[in-house]
């Protein structure tokens, strides 16, 4: 998984942003009515800045507010103003006002973006103008904003690789003036293979010239937001580009952010990768060095492919560069196609590569251009045309704070598809790879706003949506129901959501089926069960109620009676595409849909007949790994069971009453288990790392705590760990040793010692049980019988599975976090291993075979137990000995070279 981004401008000019629609804006919000009396003309002031969208985010707009104060004062100031009637609303909301739930959305989503996305772009921007060169000279504010976009775009797509990351900017001038830097220059320029630093200048009879400047940084160790810093410094830093910049004329910017799939961690694997050779002369305009080329996915026959065009023409890459993206750009320049039409030439290089790519490349004959390339399944690719050009990213994310739509270019074309775009031009040219026919390029709306994706101060967006949670809960109750004196109800609410569904049981209600897939398969059996059990205390209804995976009713849709029948088909994307199809199905059958889902938009909800949305209908996970979002479709799961039980009239006012004043209790107690996270932290670095077996158990309600514990703790530690009842773990399983996570915090009294029981039988067994149970009386009670015991605050209504499913989560998230550390000692090995292998000057045999030794020192005594095997074990500490064993110059590089990927397996 990488990330690409980037963005080609027209020509710049330093024509001022018109702001009269921005001052008008900030007069009409300021003339708005308070509270909900002034909606309509709260809206419109959002209207108005969705229409003016992309003259917001124009470079002028951004220049004005990076050159004026009193104009960044504006901005920061309609933003605060924005943020207050946000929260004037959302009081009203919470109040029962979820009708205005929507215009909350667009206010807080202007709010964000006028302060962080303009504001601070501009201010981000005007310091990546070196010191003692003027921001608003020539041209060099219009680069760096265009520089400063694409910096945001990868630092938002590190998810998706972190390992490195570089940029290359190219810039067309009219003549390069350096004035005393033309030695520095020269220097940069000798740099052949594109390192950090790197300087290329390709000169046209015009007496043109486009200069390409490239900045890399990799990092073994580190966090996100590391790279883009790094990044930034050495932009700040070059004098050389700044010098230069005044008379820029238009740019094209290419970035990547990597994670390693082929080649050590390294500046010289790092993206982007231009088309040099060994002993390339720096000036043959026919090896086009500046040319930039960086690829997500892999190029599976690389080795072929450089057989071909390099070892058999008797030529040689660079030694440090071992990456399979250094194909690419030898591919197009060395297929000999010389047809006059680069995207037709471009078009026939990608035609040559097998596997699952994406590709960017940036030519210094083509400023202010791109070429794109989509091929194969699981990479993505967007472009989105903004003010002054295109910007283009692997995901939604890399552009979601520049355009309000985008174009995804890896959208179904057979055989892949390539696409030109130019800065100036309106339309982009897209291509299919096989036979170069024109493709269409469609837009659609881009759902999400940058705020959506703000990391906060976690280093991980799995941390921090796991301590979303609390008020993702508490936003899904919000404004469900109201009180009436002691009573619970679930009418004259200001936005009725419960209107279709109580219309639907007039009609009568026969059997429930809750559906859902993945994550959401297992919130579907928690809803079963809590909507079974409401349904339970009037015996007298008899409705049965059963969870499916969706997959499964869609494949036996026939075996199932849908007369009379309700579907509570769950999902948090809204466009899982098991659940919609036997969404479908169902409807076609008679069924009345009621969907459990995080997108208001999404295709779920035009298919459902009603809609309860999780959290405020917009609630991002970026991570894989789905936590908070679990926790909230629980809850609404647990709302729909209530509603079901006061229209049925299954409960009585005062059991409706207890039931949901213990729900309201849910994001407080999930809270709490936050705030006590260090003894789950503590658990799982101590345990985790030297248990190679798991298993979680848990019976009854727990039984779903352990499913989808089961499902994180196999998506972060990469291990296949079986689900099992409390009392059927035995015997052959238990002779494993395995770590076992027992699910015990909702038990009845009678039941703890039975468990206590079991417990003691794992440990027996040379187990390690760690006990999830209630705090007080019931964690006690396995005192010795545990490896360790996590304390769990009480709650009733049959939701304290979901607190054992919050702890589990955290676990799973420091469980993976020290298994890494294991991983990352690898790492530093194989870099020493490669350096070696490629004869590099910075080789250290003595210090790799430390770190070999440390190595196997620490895994003799189990430190790695968790995820290496005896046999990789046995194979680190052979080449440890090789090594040390080994002559100087070929015959070490061998042995290097040979442990790499035994290595690398491990």
């Amino acid at each position: 998984m990488c990330g690409i981004a980037g963005y080609v401008t027209r020509t710049f000019t330093r024509t001022h942003a018109t702001t009269d629609w921005f001052h008008a804006a900030r007069t009409a919000l300021s003339d708005a009515p308070a509270s909900a009396e002034g909606a309509a003309a709260l809206a419109a002031v959002v209207d108005t800045l969705k229409a003016r969208f992309e003259d917001l985010m124009s470079i002028a707009f951004l220049r004005q507010v990076a050159l004026d104060a009193a104009f960044e004062a504006d901005v920061r100031d309609f933003g605060a103003a924005l943020a207050a009637r946000e929260a004037e609303l959302t009081r009203l909301s919470e109040a029962g006002r979820t009708d205005l739930d929507p215009l909350i959305e667009g206010l807080r989503d202007f709010a964000w973006q006028l302060n962080a996305e303009v504001a601070d772009h501009a201010v981000q921007a005007r310091s990546l103008v070196a010191a003692g060169h003027a921001a608003d000279a020539g041209n060099s504010l219009s680069l760096a904003i265009a520089t400063e976009y694409v910096l945001r775009a990868i630092d938002r797509l590190e998810v998706r690789g972190r390992d490195s990351a570089g940029i290359a900017i190219q810039i067309a001038v009219p003549s390069a003036s350096t004035g005393d830097m033309e030695a520095e220059l020269a220097l940069r320029a000798a740099n052949v293979h594109a390192d950090h630093l790197a300087v290329y200048v390709t000169a046209f009879e015009t007496g043109m010239q486009v200069l390409t400047f490239v900045y890399k940084t990799a990092n073994l160790v580190g966090k996100l937001g590391d790279n883009g810093a790094a990044l930034r410094r050495a932009i700040a830093g070059d004098d050389l580009l700044w010098s230069i910049a005044p008379e820029a004329v238009r740019a094209s910017i290419l970035s990547h952010t990597r994670w390693a799939s082929h080649g050590v961690i390294s500046v010289a694997n790092c993206h982007p990768h231009n088309p040099s050779l060994l002993e390339d002369p720096v000036d043959d305009p026919l090896a086009s060095l500046g040319a930039m080329y960086a690829l997500n996915g892999d190029v599976d026959n690389h080795l072929e492919l450089l057989a071909e065009f390099v070892t058999t023409r008797q030529r040689q890459v660079d030694r440090a560069i071992t990456t399979d993206a250094k194909i690419i750009p030898l591919a197009d320049r060395l297929s000999g196609d010389t047809n006059p039409d680069r995207l037709e030439r471009f078009r026939s290089a990608i035609r040559r590569l097998d596997g699952s790519v994406a590709i960017g490349c940036i030519d210094p004959n083509r400023p202010g251009e791109v070429f794109l390339a989509q091929k194969g399944s699981g990479q993505g690719l967007n472009a989105a045309r903004l003010a002054d050009g295109w910007m283009f990213a692997s995901e939604v994310y890399g552009l979601c704070n520049a355009a309000r739509s985008s174009a995804n270019l890896a959208r179904s074309v057979a055989g892949g598809s390539v696409i030109h775009l130019d800065g100036a031009a309106l339309e982009a040219d897209m291509r299919t790879v096989t036979n170069g026919t024109s493709a269409k390029v469609a837009f659609d709306p881009i759902q999400i706003y940058a705020r959506d994706i703000y990391r906060a101060g976690f280093e991980t967006f799995l941390e921090k949506e796991i301590h979303d949670g609390p008020a993702s809960v508490a936003k899904t109750l919000r404004g469900r129901y109201r009180r009436e004196g002691s009573k619970v109800v679930f009418d004259n609410l200001p936005n009725d959501i419960w209107g279709p569904l109580r219309k639907a049981m007039k009609r009568g209600l026969a059997r429930v089926y809750v559906i859902g897939q993945g994550t959401a398969g297992v919130a579907a059996v928690g809803i079963a069960h809590l909507v079974e059990k409401a349904l339970m205390r009037d015996s007298r209804l008899r409705i049965p109620v059963e969870a499916h995976r969706s997959s499964e009713l869609s494949a036996d849709i026939d075996a199932y009676d849908f007369e009379h029948a309700l579907v509570i088909a769950v999902s948090q994307s809204g466009t899982t595409t098991d659940t919609n199809r036997a969404v479908d199905l169902a409807r076609e059958r008679g069924a009345f849909v009621h969907a459990i889902v995080n997108r208001r938009s999404s295709d779920l909800v035009r298919k459902a007949d009603s809609a309860l949305f999780t959290s405020d209908g917009r609630d991002v996970e970026m991570s894989v790994a789905s936590t908070k979002a679990f926790y909230s479709q629980i809850t609404a799961g647990k709302l729909t069971a209530l509603f079901l039980a006061e229209e049925l009239g299954a409960m009585t006012d005062v059991e409706l009453a207890w039931e949901m004043a213990e729900l309201e209790k849910l994001p407080e107690k999930i809270a709490a288990i936050l705030a006590n996270e260090e003894p789950i932290a503590s658990c799982a670095r101590d345990l985790a790392p030297i248990s190679r077996y798991w298993a979680v158990t848990g019976s009854g309600v727990n039984h779903i705590a352990a499913l989808e514990i089961r499902i994180k703790l196999s998506e972060l530690c990469y291990k296949s760990i079986p689900v099992d009842y409390t009392e059927d773990k035995k015997h052959i399983d238990l002779s494993t040793e395995p770590l076992t996570l027992v699910i015990a915090n909702d038990l009845p009294g009678d039941l703890v010692g039975d468990v206590v029981k079991e417990a003691a039988i794992f440990k027996a067994h040379n187990g390690r049980p760690v006990v999830f149970a209630t705090e007080g009386h019931d964690a006690a009670a396995f005192g010795d019988n545990a490896e360790r015991v996590i304390a769990l605050p009480s709650i009733g209504a049959d939701l304290a599975f979901v607190l054992a499913t919050v702890a589990g989560h955290l676990f799973g998230f420091h469980a993976a976090r020290a298994i890494d550390v294991g991983a990352v000692k690898l790492k530093a090995i194989l870099v020493g291993l490669d350096l070696i292998a490629m004869d590099a000057p910075e080789s250290d045999r003595q210090a790799t075979l430390a770190l070999l030794d440390a190595f196997v020192d620490e895994g003799t005594e189990g430190a790695f137990d968790s995820g290496l095997g005896a046999r990789h074990l046995a194979k680190i500490a052979r080449i440890t000995r090789d090594l040390r064993r080994a002559d100087e110059g070929a015959a070490l590089r061998a042995v290097a070279a040979a442990a790499i990927a035994p290595v690398r397996s491990a």
